[in-house]
């Protein structure tokens, strides 16, 4: 942890206490537009409980230190043993999108607490592992799971008060461990899976008022901010060579939506190391359509890499909030849609635009 605060420290910003943790006023207005409905029932079926070992192999095992070549018989072992994990980021964000757009309120939510129980008695989530990949595992499910809750976060208050306290016991517990995992890390070594361990922990700070989270994840970010250098590239990331301009996209996800909590709770985050988050974002969106900048800053042809597919781009639904959007970024925005993204909480334009 002394590594980060000390970057924070040298960027000169404060992390003095605060009372409350607030979020983007974008959660709150769509759950008051609900009308609280049940309509027919339905089966709940959900992705079974993980309980093995939290350690995976990497899609990049036996690669060099670049770590961009991707091994095909790892990726297909990494597929498999994480399916459980995947498909409960993609349950909990689709569940909670259908909750807010078909109005199946009381069904929708006894399913997710159905589920999100099963997973808090019986997953191995929560276990000590050192395995890099396991430790990556819990904090994308840790994304996903509170930045899907955000959403209904006064439905489940509402109507499943106790067992609801138990799930956020849980996810409380599990962001404690991510802060563990990727505190202490020396500046080298911090990279795009601390920017979303700090993601992971700002949306679980907003979700559980916890003042201490949202610290600790806005010091990440500001250490991130102090690693985009005068052009916008991060170096951690410009070492992944082939894949840089994917992993410069991939790295930016996370920092846009911690930047919205923190422009909510009244820190700039635009501001931070002489507007870096700008910088990056301009070195990004300049990639869309010109992967020669990468190539010349590498030395490295880029993979082929769709930025408008997948809900890759998503972060562009949060980002606009932060800045006066004009006519280039409609016509991205909508060039990316849909801008959903599981680990960022579902469909971003129901909660962002």
């Amino acid at each position: 942890m002394c590594r980060v605060v000390l970057a924070v420290a040298l960027l000169g910003v404060c992390l003095s206490s605060r009372a409350d943790v607030a979020i983007p006023k974008g959660y709150q207005q769509i759950q008051d537009s609900l009308s609280y409905s049940q309509t027919r029932k339905e089966p709940c079926e959900y992705p079974k409980p993980y309980s093995d070992e939290l350690s995976f192999v990497s899609r990049y095992q036996g690669s060099d230190k670049a770590r961009d070549t991707v091994n095909k018989q790892a990726e297909k072992a990494y597929k498999e043993s994480t399916k459980a994990t995947r498909d409960l980021q993609l349950f909990i964000a689709k569940k909670t999108d259908d909750i807010l757009i078909r109005g199946n309120v009381l069904v929708g939510a006894d399913c997710i607490i159905e589920a999100l129980i099963d997973w808090k008695n019986n997953s191995s989530l929560l276990n000590d592992t050192e395995n890099k990949t396991g430790i990556a595992v819990r904090k994308w499910t840790l994304s996903a799971i509170s930045s899907s809750l955000l959403k209904i976060n006064n439905i489940l208050n509402k109507y499943h008060r106790d067992k609801y306290s138990e799930v956020k016991v849980w996810l409380e517990n599990m962001a404690e461990k991510v802060i563990v995992d990727y505190s202490g890390r020396p500046l080298n070594k911090v990279n795009n899976h601390d920017y979303w361990a700090a993601w992971s922990v700002m949306a679980t700070a907003g979700l559980l008022n916890r003042d201490d989270f949202y610290l600790w994840a806005k010091s990440v970010y500001v250490t991130a901010m102090g690693q985009v250098d005068s052009q916008g590239f991060l170096a951690n990331e410009l070492r992944r060579q082939t894949r840089a301009a994917m992993y410069h996209n991939y790295a930016l996800t996370p920092l846009v939506g911690v930047a919205a909590f923190m422009r909510t709770n009244g820190d700039d985050p635009l501001t931070v190391n002489d507007g870096a988050l700008g910088r990056l974002y301009s070195v990004v969106i300049q990639s869309t359509h010109d992967s020669t900048i990468f190539e010349k800053k590498t030395g490295h042809t880029q993979i082929d890499y769709d930025f408008f597919s997948s809900g890759r781009m998503a972060w562009l639904a949060i980002y606009r909030t932060l800045v006066n959007e004009d006519k280039s970024m409609i016509k991205l925005i909508d060039k990316a849609r849909p801008l959903s993204s599981s680990r960022l909480g579902g469909n971003l334009e129901l909660v962002y635009m």
